[in-house]
C-alpha cells in the first residue's frame, strides 16, 4: 500500500487537493483570529470556537490520512 500511497502523492491533482485543504485551514485560522465577541454570549461566543477548531481539525486530518498509511506498513 505505501507504493499505491506514493503514486497518489505524485500525482498533479491530489497536490491541487493538498494546496485547496492547506488555504481552507490559513482562511479557518483567520476566522478564529476574528471571531466577533462583542455582543454575544459566551455560550455562543464558545460554540463558534469549537466550530472552527472541528473544521480546522478535520481538514488536517485528510492530509495526514496517506502519512499515517504509509507509516503503517
Amino acid at each position: 500500500m505505501r507504493r499505491e500511497i506514493l503514486d497518489i502523492e505524485k500525482m498533479e491533482g491530489w497536490q491541487l487537493y493538498q494546496q485547496q485543504v492547506r488555504e481552507e485551514v490559513n482562511r479557518e485560522v483567520e476566522n478564529l483570529r476574528r471571531v466577533e465577541i462583542e455582543g454575544r454570549t459566551l455560550q455562543d461566543i464558545g460554540a463558534e470556537y469549537v466550530r472552527i477548531i472541528q473544521k480546522i481539525n478535520g481538514l488536517n486530518r485528510a492530509i495526514e490520512i496517506p502519512e499515517e498509511l504509509k507509516n503503517y506498513e
